[in-house]
């Protein structure tokens, strides 16, 4: 899961990225309201390593790495 806070309403991008930078999932949101969410990210089916999860909400860009075994 993924979690996060919305300061003001706006749609959501959450991007799993590869080492590369290559997308590997996208997952939209439309209409969020402010406040907190979280949105899964499916990681069945993906080798281990380091991934990157980029969450974009209007002009703001976030980028964390995650680490699956």
């Amino acid at each position: 899961n993924i979690s996060y806070t919305l300061s003001k309403a706006s749609d959501v991008e959450i991007l799993l990225l590869d080492e590369l930078g290559r997308s590997v999932q996208v997952s939209s949101q439309k209409n969020l309201a402010a406040g907190e969410h979280s949105s899964k990210i499916n990681i069945s089916g993906l080798a281990g390593g380091v991934y990157y999860v980029r969450l974009v909400a209007g002009e703001v860009v976030e980028t964390k790495s995650i680490i699956i075994h």
